[in-house]
């Protein structure tokens, strides 16, 4: 058998010590900070500055790509895929500690990091920057004038 390159060798061996320690590390199977923001009347543009994300880009399927920057690098990051379905917004957010590595490798290398203290904060966050404006909405569509 010949050799494995460096990288695919780290990689097998990655995923070796991690099987051996039940995590099961593939793509499909890692645990996400998933959640909804539901009737919620805001442009995803206005969803993305309220929050203090920059959009990056988006697909066919109404998925955006958008991410939050912790100084004028580009990593660390927060990086969300928010799907917009009509009032509702689905929210799949990690936090990418630097630049993927693809080169050379058969693998989708991410460092990233997709659930703990850190995550669940950021999620908070978010879920409370949006509350409010929903609570902001409601109170200024009452009666009118008010003393």
């Amino acid at each position: 058998m010949p050799p494995l390159p460096k990288q695919r060798a780290f990689f097998i061996f990655f995923h070796l010590i991690f099987a051996l320690l039940g995590h099961n590390i593939s793509n499909h199977n890692i645990q996400k900070m998933e959640f909804t923001i539901k009737d919620l009347q805001e442009s995803i543009s206005g969803l993305s500055r309220r929050i203090g994300y920059i959009i990056i880009d988006t697909n066919e399927k109404n998925e955006y790509n958008m991410v939050r920057k912790f100084s004028s690098d580009n990593y660390p990051r927060f990086h969300a895929y928010v799907k917009a379905q009509g009032s509702n917004f689905n929210f799949s957010l990690h936090l990418d500690q630097k630049k993927p590595v693809y080169e050379g490798s058969s693998a989708h290398a991410h460092n990233g990091e997709y659930f703990g203290p850190v995550i669940d904060e950021e999620a908070d966050r978010i879920k409370s920057a949006l509350s409010a404006q929903k609570n902001d909405r409601q109170e200024s569509h009452g009666s009118g004038w008010e003393n």
